[in-house]
């Protein structure tokens, strides 16, 4: 098992991008994904839970992969991203743990 720094450092290379780009242009790239992914990847559920339109959805979703630098149709790269929304649930992300490592 790896150490939790190794697990913090993992998860902030996802969560970091998607907090930074969210407080700059007042969007919620993370809030849409966890929501996309507790909809088990359906976009029309997820839309309906956020009452948002379906083609904000998707491009929320787009967006968010292209600033990770994902695939959204490789499952690995989704299951690599829900696993580190789902530390971030667990624990998250505490600018003062490192301020200056943020990425």
């Amino acid at each position: 098992m790896p150490e939790l720094e190794e697990i913090l450092d993992y998860r902030d290379q996802y969560v970091i991008p998607l907090l930074d780009y969210d407080s700059k242009h007042n969007v919620s790239l993370l809030q849409t994904l966890n929501q996309y992914f507790k909809h088990n990847r359906n976009i029309k559920k997820t839309s309906a839970a956020l009452f948002t339109h379906y083609n904000t959805v998707t491009y929320r979703i787009e967006r968010a992969c292209e600033l990770l630098n994902l695939n959204s149709d490789d499952g690995d790269d989704m299951l690599e991203l829900q696993l580190a929304l789902k530390l971030h649930e667990m624990r998250p992300y505490d600018k003062q743990r490192n301020p200056q490592n943020r990425r």
